[in-house]
Protein backbone atom coordinates (compact mmCIF):
# COMPACT_ATOMS: atom_id res chain seq x y z
CA UNK A 1 0.00 0.00 0.00
CA UNK A 2 2.46 2.66 1.15
CA UNK A 3 4.39 2.15 -2.51
CA UNK A 4 1.51 1.78 -4.39
CA UNK A 5 0.48 5.89 -2.48
CA UNK A 6 4.51 6.49 -3.04
CA UNK A 7 3.86 5.67 -6.94
CA UNK A 8 0.72 8.02 -7.32
CA UNK A 9 2.48 10.76 -5.80
CA UNK A 10 5.65 10.72 -7.66
CA UNK A 11 3.13 10.28 -10.51
CA UNK A 12 1.22 13.37 -9.56
CA UNK A 13 3.90 15.50 -8.86
CA UNK A 14 5.74 14.58 -12.76
CA UNK A 15 1.77 15.65 -13.96
CA UNK A 16 1.69 18.86 -12.34
CA UNK A 17 5.14 20.59 -12.80
CA UNK A 18 6.18 21.67 -15.96
CA UNK A 19 9.56 21.84 -14.60
CA UNK A 20 10.35 18.27 -13.57
CA UNK A 21 8.64 17.05 -16.50
CA UNK A 22 11.30 18.45 -18.39
CA UNK A 23 14.37 17.72 -15.94
CA UNK A 24 13.11 14.09 -16.52
CA UNK A 25 12.79 14.23 -19.96
CA UNK A 26 15.69 16.09 -21.12
CA UNK A 27 18.32 13.26 -21.96
CA UNK A 28 21.16 16.15 -21.27
CA UNK A 29 20.42 15.79 -16.94
CA UNK A 30 22.33 13.70 -14.94
CA UNK A 31 21.40 11.91 -11.76
CA UNK A 32 23.43 14.38 -9.45
CA UNK A 33 21.98 17.24 -11.88
CA UNK A 34 18.42 16.45 -11.43
CA UNK A 35 18.75 15.43 -7.14
CA UNK A 36 19.73 19.30 -7.14
CA UNK A 37 17.51 20.38 -9.04
CA UNK A 38 15.02 18.73 -7.04
CA UNK A 39 16.20 19.65 -4.03
CA UNK A 40 15.76 23.21 -4.90
CA UNK A 41 12.11 22.98 -5.56
CA UNK A 42 12.17 21.61 -1.75
CA UNK A 43 11.90 17.96 -2.52
CA UNK A 44 14.01 15.21 -0.24
CA UNK A 45 16.65 13.17 -1.02
CA UNK A 46 14.74 9.61 -1.14
CA UNK A 47 11.72 12.18 -3.24
CA UNK A 48 14.54 13.24 -6.10
CA UNK A 49 15.30 9.73 -5.87
CA UNK A 50 12.04 7.82 -6.58
CA UNK A 51 11.53 10.03 -9.45
CA UNK A 52 15.05 9.68 -10.86
CA UNK A 53 14.15 5.86 -10.52
CA UNK A 54 10.98 6.29 -12.36
CA UNK A 55 12.61 7.65 -15.14
CA UNK A 56 15.42 5.25 -15.48
CA UNK A 57 13.02 2.19 -15.33
CA UNK A 58 10.53 3.94 -18.05
CA UNK A 59 13.54 4.00 -20.43
CA UNK A 60 14.46 0.25 -19.73
CA UNK A 61 12.98 -1.20 -23.47
CA UNK A 62 11.83 -4.15 -22.85
CA UNK A 63 13.12 -7.59 -25.37
CA UNK A 64 10.93 -10.39 -26.89
CA UNK A 65 7.60 -10.57 -28.48
CA UNK A 66 6.59 -10.24 -32.16
CA UNK A 67 6.29 -6.57 -33.53
CA UNK A 68 3.96 -5.77 -36.49
CA UNK A 69 4.74 -2.54 -38.30
CA UNK A 70 2.79 -1.15 -41.15
CA UNK A 71 4.29 1.46 -43.43
CA UNK A 72 3.93 3.40 -46.48
CA UNK A 73 6.06 4.02 -49.95
CA UNK A 74 6.21 0.46 -50.69
CA UNK A 75 5.98 -1.06 -54.25
CA UNK A 76 6.55 -4.88 -56.27
CA UNK A 77 9.17 -3.42 -58.28
CA UNK A 78 11.01 -2.36 -54.70
CA UNK A 79 14.48 -4.21 -54.94
CA UNK A 80 17.35 -5.01 -51.85
CA UNK A 81 19.78 -3.52 -54.47
CA UNK A 82 20.42 -0.34 -51.51
CA UNK A 83 21.98 1.81 -54.68
CA UNK A 84 17.60 1.89 -55.79
CA UNK A 85 16.44 2.99 -52.75
CA UNK A 86 14.26 6.10 -52.60
CA UNK A 87 11.41 5.12 -50.19
CA UNK A 88 10.57 4.72 -46.82
CA UNK A 89 9.59 1.17 -46.42
CA UNK A 90 13.12 -0.12 -47.82
CA UNK A 91 15.02 2.21 -46.07
CA UNK A 92 14.06 0.53 -43.03
CA UNK A 93 14.28 -2.79 -43.62
CA UNK A 94 17.59 -2.59 -44.74
CA UNK A 95 18.52 -0.82 -41.87
CA UNK A 96 17.05 -4.06 -39.68
CA UNK A 97 19.25 -6.35 -41.21
CA UNK A 98 22.02 -4.58 -42.31
CA UNK A 99 24.16 -2.03 -41.00
CA UNK A 100 26.30 1.43 -42.34
CA UNK A 101 29.95 2.19 -41.05
CA UNK A 102 28.76 5.05 -39.53
CA UNK A 103 25.40 5.85 -37.51
CA UNK A 104 23.55 8.84 -36.51
CA UNK A 105 22.97 9.40 -33.15
CA UNK A 106 19.31 10.94 -31.69
CA UNK A 107 21.73 14.18 -31.16
CA UNK A 108 22.61 13.68 -35.02
CA UNK A 109 25.87 13.14 -33.76
CA UNK A 110 28.26 10.63 -35.71
CA UNK A 111 28.47 7.33 -34.05
CA UNK A 112 30.37 4.24 -34.72
CA UNK A 113 28.56 1.29 -36.33
CA UNK A 114 30.79 -0.96 -38.12
CA UNK A 115 33.79 1.39 -38.16
CA UNK A 116 35.02 1.38 -34.92
CA UNK A 117 36.53 4.94 -35.05
CA UNK A 118 38.12 7.03 -37.52
CA UNK A 119 41.16 9.64 -38.42
CA UNK A 120 41.71 11.93 -40.81
CA UNK A 121 44.82 13.65 -41.75
CA UNK A 122 45.40 17.34 -41.40
CA UNK A 123 43.84 18.68 -44.25
CA UNK A 124 40.94 15.89 -43.93
CA UNK A 125 41.30 14.74 -47.43
CA UNK A 126 42.34 10.86 -46.15
CA UNK A 127 40.14 9.21 -43.71
CA UNK A 128 41.25 5.91 -41.96
CA UNK A 129 37.71 4.25 -40.82
CA UNK A 130 39.05 1.24 -38.29
CA UNK A 131 36.95 -1.98 -39.23
CA UNK A 132 35.07 -3.67 -36.00
CA UNK A 133 36.37 -7.15 -35.98
CA UNK A 134 34.45 -10.30 -35.31
CA UNK A 135 31.25 -8.58 -37.11
CA UNK A 136 29.95 -12.32 -39.11
CA UNK A 137 27.28 -11.47 -42.22
CA UNK A 138 23.86 -13.75 -41.62
CA UNK A 139 25.02 -16.23 -43.94
CA UNK A 140 28.36 -16.99 -41.57
CA UNK A 141 31.05 -15.25 -43.67
CA UNK A 142 33.05 -12.74 -41.67
CA UNK A 143 32.97 -9.10 -42.58
CA UNK A 144 36.27 -8.02 -44.44
CA UNK A 145 37.91 -4.71 -45.05
CA UNK A 146 37.65 -5.85 -49.06
CA UNK A 147 33.19 -5.78 -48.33
CA UNK A 148 33.79 -2.87 -47.00
CA UNK A 149 35.95 -1.03 -50.23
CA UNK A 150 33.40 -3.55 -52.39
CA UNK A 151 30.32 -1.58 -50.99
CA UNK A 152 31.35 2.02 -50.73
CA UNK A 153 32.60 1.39 -54.85
CA UNK A 154 29.33 0.00 -55.70
CA UNK A 155 28.50 4.16 -55.53
CA UNK A 156 31.68 5.15 -57.62
CA UNK A 157 32.08 5.34 -60.99
CA UNK A 158 30.81 6.07 -64.33
CA UNK A 159 29.09 2.74 -65.06
CA UNK A 160 27.55 2.90 -61.76
CA UNK A 161 23.53 2.68 -61.10
CA UNK A 162 23.39 3.76 -57.77
CA UNK A 163 21.36 6.85 -56.68
CA UNK A 164 24.48 7.93 -54.59
CA UNK A 165 26.54 8.58 -57.14
CA UNK A 166 26.59 12.12 -56.45
CA UNK A 167 27.13 12.04 -53.00
CA UNK A 168 30.09 9.86 -53.16
CA UNK A 169 31.76 11.59 -56.31
CA UNK A 170 34.54 13.60 -54.26
CA UNK A 171 36.12 9.84 -53.14
CA UNK A 172 39.73 9.73 -55.36
CA UNK A 173 40.39 6.14 -54.20
CA UNK A 174 39.67 3.50 -51.51
CA UNK A 175 41.98 1.31 -50.21
CA UNK A 176 42.59 -1.25 -47.83
CA UNK A 177 45.43 -1.16 -45.36
CA UNK A 178 45.06 -4.24 -42.41
CA UNK A 179 42.29 -4.05 -40.56
CA UNK A 180 41.42 -0.34 -41.84
CA UNK A 181 39.95 1.00 -45.05
CA UNK A 182 41.44 4.30 -46.55
CA UNK A 183 39.58 6.69 -47.90
CA UNK A 184 40.72 8.99 -49.83
CA UNK A 185 38.82 12.70 -51.20
CA UNK A 186 39.85 15.24 -53.87
CA UNK A 187 38.70 17.80 -51.74
CA UNK A 188 39.15 18.01 -47.62
CA UNK A 189 35.84 17.16 -46.53
CA UNK A 190 35.58 17.68 -42.03
CA UNK A 191 32.19 15.84 -42.31
CA UNK A 192 33.20 12.70 -44.30
CA UNK A 193 31.76 10.43 -41.60
CA UNK A 194 28.65 11.70 -42.69
CA UNK A 195 28.66 10.95 -45.90
CA UNK A 196 28.90 6.78 -44.83
CA UNK A 197 25.27 6.92 -43.24
CA UNK A 198 23.53 7.98 -45.76
CA UNK A 199 20.54 5.49 -46.15
CA UNK A 200 21.86 4.15 -49.82
CA UNK A 201 24.86 3.09 -48.24
CA UNK A 202 25.16 -0.35 -46.83
CA UNK A 203 28.19 -2.80 -46.03
CA UNK A 204 27.53 -5.61 -48.03
CA UNK A 205 29.24 -9.37 -48.64
CA UNK A 206 31.03 -9.10 -51.78
CA UNK A 207 32.55 -11.74 -54.74
CA UNK A 208 35.69 -11.05 -56.78
CA UNK A 209 35.68 -7.73 -55.24
CA UNK A 210 31.81 -6.62 -56.29
CA UNK A 211 29.24 -6.18 -53.56
CA UNK A 212 26.55 -8.72 -54.17
CA UNK A 213 23.79 -5.73 -53.82
CA UNK A 214 20.90 -8.34 -53.83
CA UNK A 215 22.22 -10.73 -51.05
CA UNK A 216 19.89 -10.86 -48.17
CA UNK A 217 22.79 -11.55 -45.74
CA UNK A 218 23.72 -8.15 -43.85
CA UNK A 219 25.16 -7.62 -40.46
CA UNK A 220 22.55 -6.08 -39.08
CA UNK A 221 20.03 -7.14 -35.82
CA UNK A 222 18.00 -8.73 -37.81
CA UNK A 223 17.84 -11.88 -40.32
CA UNK A 224 15.93 -11.68 -43.06
CA UNK A 225 13.76 -14.30 -43.94
CA UNK A 226 10.91 -13.11 -45.85
CA UNK A 227 11.25 -10.96 -49.05
CA UNK A 228 7.73 -9.98 -50.50
CA UNK A 229 8.50 -6.56 -52.43
CA UNK A 230 5.56 -4.27 -51.80
CA UNK A 231 3.37 -7.08 -49.46
CA UNK A 232 5.47 -7.94 -46.56
CA UNK A 233 9.02 -8.60 -44.70
CA UNK A 234 9.57 -11.03 -42.08
CA UNK A 235 12.37 -10.57 -40.05
CA UNK A 236 13.76 -12.63 -36.73
CA UNK A 237 16.24 -11.65 -34.45
CA UNK A 238 20.40 -11.76 -35.01
CA UNK A 239 21.61 -14.66 -32.17
CA UNK A 240 24.57 -12.84 -33.19
CA UNK A 241 24.46 -9.42 -33.11
CA UNK A 242 27.92 -7.55 -32.26
CA UNK A 243 25.94 -4.35 -31.62
CA UNK A 244 26.87 -3.02 -28.09
CA UNK A 245 22.94 -2.63 -27.30
CA UNK A 246 22.01 -6.48 -27.46
CA UNK A 247 20.77 -5.78 -31.14
CA UNK A 248 17.32 -6.52 -31.70
CA UNK A 249 14.38 -5.57 -29.24
CA UNK A 250 11.69 -7.68 -30.50
CA UNK A 251 12.33 -11.86 -31.39
CA UNK A 252 10.50 -10.98 -34.68
CA UNK A 253 9.24 -8.16 -36.72
CA UNK A 254 6.90 -7.78 -39.35
CA UNK A 255 6.61 -5.36 -42.01
CA UNK A 256 3.59 -4.65 -43.75
CA UNK A 257 3.17 -2.16 -46.85
CA UNK A 258 0.16 -0.54 -45.83
CA UNK A 259 -0.20 2.42 -48.35
CA UNK A 260 -3.18 3.84 -47.73
CA UNK A 261 -3.42 6.40 -44.94
CA UNK A 262 -6.83 5.70 -43.60
CA UNK A 263 -6.09 1.64 -43.89
CA UNK A 264 -2.80 2.19 -42.12
CA UNK A 265 -4.51 4.21 -39.21
CA UNK A 266 -7.73 1.98 -39.01
CA UNK A 267 -5.09 -1.40 -38.67
CA UNK A 268 -3.23 0.35 -35.57
CA UNK A 269 -6.87 1.38 -34.13
CA UNK A 270 -7.85 -2.18 -34.56
CA UNK A 271 -4.38 -3.98 -33.30
CA UNK A 272 -4.01 -5.40 -36.46
CA UNK A 273 -0.57 -3.52 -36.43
CA UNK A 274 1.57 -2.28 -33.31
CA UNK A 275 3.14 0.94 -35.25
CA UNK A 276 2.81 2.78 -38.61
CA UNK A 277 4.53 5.80 -39.93
CA UNK A 278 2.89 9.03 -41.63
CA UNK A 279 -0.35 8.98 -40.07
CA UNK A 280 -2.48 11.76 -42.34
CA UNK A 281 -2.28 15.25 -40.17
CA UNK A 282 -6.40 15.22 -40.53
CA UNK A 283 -6.58 11.36 -38.78
CA UNK A 284 -4.05 12.50 -36.06
CA UNK A 285 -6.60 13.95 -33.65
CA UNK A 286 -8.27 10.95 -33.59
CA UNK A 287 -5.60 8.88 -33.22
CA UNK A 288 -4.82 11.01 -30.00
CA UNK A 289 -8.01 9.99 -28.50
CA UNK A 290 -7.49 6.26 -29.18
CA UNK A 291 -6.19 4.82 -25.75
CA UNK A 292 -2.69 3.23 -26.07
CA UNK A 293 -1.86 4.97 -28.81
CA UNK A 294 1.38 7.38 -28.73
CA UNK A 295 2.09 9.72 -31.42
CA UNK A 296 5.71 10.50 -31.87
CA UNK A 297 6.74 13.24 -33.41
CA UNK A 298 10.75 12.84 -34.31
CA UNK A 299 12.91 14.54 -37.14
CA UNK A 300 14.07 11.51 -39.21
CA UNK A 301 17.72 10.60 -39.75
CA UNK A 302 17.03 8.02 -42.17
CA UNK A 303 15.40 10.16 -45.33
Amino acid sequence: MEHTMKNSKIEQLIHQDTALKQALGDPRVTRRDFLAFAGAMGLSTAMGSALWSGRALAATPKRGGHMVSGLNDANTGDSLDCGLFNATYMICVSRAFRDSLVNVGQDNSMEPALAESWEASADAKVWRFNIRQGVEFHNGKSLTTGDVVASINKHRGEDTTSYAKGVFSGISDVRVDGNAVVVELADGNADAPALFTDYHFNIMPSKDGVAESLSDAGTGPYLLKEYNPGVKTVLERNPNAWHPDGGALADSHEVLAILDDTARQSALISGSVDVINRPALKGIARLKKVKGVNIVDVASNLA
